[in-house]
């Protein structure tokens, strides 16, 4: 249980450098999307991400990244619900 709050804690940090590294990249592209998610250690695999972003000629590239911000947020909400469960 120790070893499982201590990897949840860890992918939390990952996120939010992930997050950290979205608000200061500059100007956003593909090559920052994947830089994010890598830094996060996202399981999302290049080809999904690759789908994503063919949409940003539509969307714009900081709908993309404020997608993404909001995607890690949320598995960070989830992580810190997993580590309460441990904890209850």
């Amino acid at each position: 249980m120790e070893a499982d709050v201590s990897v949840l804690k860890m992918k939390i940090d990952s996120y939010n450098q992930g997050i950290k590294f979205l608000n200061e990249c500059g100007t956003f592209t593909f090559d920052k999307l994947l830089e994010a998610h890598r830094i996060a250690t996202s399981p999302v695999q290049e080809v999904k991400l690759r789908e994503t972003w063919k949409v940003e000629p539509i969307l714009g590239a900081e709908s993309i990244r404020g997608g993404t911000v909001e995607l890690f947020t949320k598995v960070i909400t989830e992580f810190q619900r997993r580590i309460g469960l441990f904890q209850d």
